[in-house]
């Protein structure tokens, strides 16, 4: 075998790994906290500068995906909705307020907190029972400023008292080594106590 022949067969062996390390991809999905599937939501893919490099919209099924990236690389993905949603406010999420505010029912998890916060103070008042009820009422309009992404594997305070930094739960950095990675979101929003939230 002749040494030419073999720098060929060296050469080849080394683009196909390099093609293959390529073809990494980091996706996922988004869903509603009672797995409905979240459509046209647009996905931002930025690099390690924060500098924006692809945009992609889920599909019906809720799944997004950035495929052939580059390995040893950092990624931040982060989701935002594109259009507004009107619903998921409704008069049980403000009886489900009323009632923890006057101690005859907890908020069974960290979702239902974050929900009865209408006003995003950090904690749950009587104004945000108030404002609840205007939305409800239609005196105030409650649109897509209100809408949260928070990531699945997202770890929050065992008593769920504070969501100071709940902001940080709606994108995630991605180290991209020698596998493909896999970035859930659930969507949720301010005033949806009950997770009824529904895109459509």
């Amino acid at each position: 075998m002749n040494k030419k022949f073999l720098f060929i067969i060296f050469a080849f062996s080394v683009f196909s790994g390099l093609k293959a390390q390529a073809l990494l991809e980091i996706s996922g999905s988004i869903e509603t906290l009672r797995s409905y599937p979240a459509k046209d939501v647009a996905v931002d893919l930025l690099d390690e500068q924060g500098n924006l490099i692809r945009i992609d919209s889920t599909d019906r099924d809720g799944i997004y995906a950035f495929r052939e990236l580059e390995p040893n690389t950092v990624y931040y993905v982060r989701p935002r909705y594109k259009a507004s949603v009107y619903n998921g406010v409704s008069t049980m999420d403000i009886v489900l307020t009323r009632k923890y505010l006057q101690g005859e029912r907890d908020l069974e998890t960290p979702y239902a907190f974050i929900g009865a916060d209408m006003d995003g103070s950090d904690t749950i008042t009587a104004h945000d029972l108030l404002v609840m009820t205007k939305v409800v009422l239609g005196e105030v309009d409650f649109l897509e400023g209100k809408l949260q992404f928070i990531r699945k594997d997202w770890v929050f305070n065992p008593d769920f008292s504070s969501f100071h930094n709940i902001s940080k739960a709606g994108w995630k950095r991605v180290e991209l080594n020698s596998d493909s990675q896999v970035v859930d979101f659930f969507l949720t929003r301010r005033g949806d106590v009950n997770s009824t939230l529904v895109v459509e």
